[in-house]
């Protein structure tokens, strides 16, 4: 008798005729929450033990891309060995998959032994005008040769939160780019690693017998993942060693430097060395959501651990993330201030308050976060086949309610650029969702760590959280939004397809008060009540 089959990923749901009828997945979600934190606080564990002048200093640079991938293979590896257990046939995937069952060349698999873990880089087409223009768009004109010529700070990346500060601060910043500094950092790189390539190999053996030594996987399994993870790991620290030795042979690195996310590599060792130097080093957040964060330990690694001072939307929003961070997973971060900004200044352009519709049929907007492809978050995802499916059954019993309906897909992840499959069976936009704000009535959200999410909070109009079961807030959001926004808990079925009831989402939905108070959440995000 053939066992059951499922799609394991979105190409293999193309290739398979009404794979909806047949969806499942071996792992609980419950569970993929376990691992993959589980590997994070690993690999972080191991991070904060090392020591000396550049081991940790290049884990730190190195590791990110590694632990984005582990993340995901690890959670593979408790999704095959479940698989297994069940007699269910995983239709497609990564290669890996098949090594992780046992019939698969590990060596070879997906070629992970040397994935192009950084790209080269070049020198962008008129970058000293790209210069001069961001500095421009912070700097008043008669400041702007100050800034350039002599500045006291130098921003090497930018995002909302960064040019905000600029422009409301009274220091001159000069912008740079991070992708610069690194390319002279390789034109400088000795040919003699500063670090053996023992040390580098024996911390790669530490590290992947940490990830595959997570509690519940058994002792094959772990042999196998064992076996993909470590090729990764040193290739990883060599490059990250190579750059930090070519960082500390330029003559001239700026004092004070201000970056957006820390998990972008050149700004992540630009500024690893500006504090080597004794410099101070201030990350900005991405988005206007990183105060909502439940869980931390990304965080941790791609922000705190970098930076002197990381700064969220407002100084409520610092305090949340503080509170959420006492018991963080990197005891070497504990010297980083969070600090919060004025507010999202975004915000403040949207249409956050409306004239109510009185008897008008509701006009609903859906914001689905991305199908992931072959990586993993923290929290973690749903798989992208269980979502896809999800987003279906949820479009198709909102479609039979008195409401009229728009899905705003996230534009990035797996689907970049391509159509969206809502689109077959709902009207469903490419526009940004701030576009549509002024259209909606009230939002449906199953995700919460979002730039839309935030938005909508700070509107007057009702919001419909479906909560999934991960501590996606820390305690005091969570209560906030349960205050803001009807919360409706998710059910998994046997074959772990996530269920509302219905009654109680149309209720939501239809039933709503059609304006609701937002100003807990203004304060925030906006810095203001009002």
């Amino acid at each position: 008798m053939t066992p059951p089959a499922t799609p394991f990923d979105y190409p293999a749901a193309l290739d398979t005729p009404d794979w909806r009828e047949s969806v499942a997945w071996p792992l609980p979600y419950a569970e993929a929450f376990r691992v993959t934190r589980a590997a994070t606080g690993a690999a972080l564990g191991l991070i904060d033990q090392l020591d000396g002048e550049i081991l940790r200093p290049a884990a730190l640079l190195g590791l990110g891309s590694v632990l984005a991938l582990s993340r995901s293979l690890v959670e593979n590896a408790f999704v095959v060995q479940a698989a297994d257990a069940g007699g269910v046939r995983l239709l497609g995937g990564p290669p890996e998959l098949a090594a992780l069952s046992g019939g698969g060349n590990i060596e070879r698999s997906s070629g992970l032994s040397d994935p192009a873990l950084f790209k080269p880089m070049s020198a962008p087409s008129g970058e000293a005008l790209r210069r001069l223009a961001r500095t421009a768009s912070w700097t008043p004109l008669w400041r702007l040769p100050v800034a350039m010529l002599a500045p006291e700070i130098t921003a090497v990346s930018h995002n909302d939160m960064l040019r905000d500060a600029a422009r409301r601060g009274g220091a001159a910043v000069r912008f740079f780019h991070a992708e610069a500094l690194l390319r002279a950092a390789r034109a400088h790189t000795a040919s003699v690693p500063e670090v053996a390539p023992a040390a580098l190999e024996e911390i790669a053996a530490r590290l992947s017998a940490r990830l595959a030594g997570i509690e519940g996987l058994a002792p094959e399994y772990r042999q196998r993942l064992d076996r993909l993870i470590n090729p990764l790991i040193a290739p990883a620290l060599s490059k990250a060693v190579s750059d930090l030795q070519g960082m500390r042979r330029l003559k001239t690195l700026p004092r004070k430097l201000w970056s957006g996310s820390g998990g972008y590599y050149p700004a992540r060792a630009a500024g690893i060395e500006v504090r080597r130097r004794g410099g101070h080093v201030t990350r900005f957040a991405h988005g206007w959501f990183a105060g909502m964060a439940g869980v931390t330990d990304s965080i941790a690694f791609s922000e705190l651990a970098v930076s002197d001072r990381y700064v969220v939307e407002t100084p409520t929003g610092a305090q949340c993330l503080k509170s959420a961070s006492e018991n963080g997973a990197m005891a070497n971060c504990a010297g980083a201030e969070i600090a919060g900004h004025v507010g999202a200044s975004a915000l403040a352009g949207l249409t956050l308050e409306r004239p109510a519709r009185a008897g008008a049929r509701p006009q609903l907007i859906y914001a689905p976060t991305i199908l992931r492809g072959q990586r993993q978050f923290l929290p973690p995802t749903l798989p992208d086949v269980i979502y896809l499916d999800w987003q279906f059954r949820l479009v198709e019993a909102v479609q039979k309610m008195p409401l009229d309906l728009i899905c705003k897909p996230h534009p990035e992840g797996l689907l970049r650029g391509q159509r969206h499959p809502l689109a077959d069976i709902a009207p469903t936009s490419a526009e940004p969702f701030e576009s549509h704000i002024a259209w909606a009535d009230r939002f449906l959200f199953d995700y919460g760590q979002s730039t839309t999410f935030a938005e909508a909070l700070c509107t007057d109009r009702p919001i419909t959280f479906i909560d999934m079961g991960n501590p996606m807030f820390n305690a005091r959001v969570k209560d906030m939004v349960a205050r803001r926004c009807h919360v409706i808990a998710a059910r998994f079925d046997a074959r772990n397809r996530p269920l509302v009831d219905g009654d109680e989402l149309e209720n939501a939905l239809c039933g709503e008060p059609e304006r609701v108070d937002p100003g807990e959440c203004r304060a925030l995000l906006m810095g203001t009540p009002g």
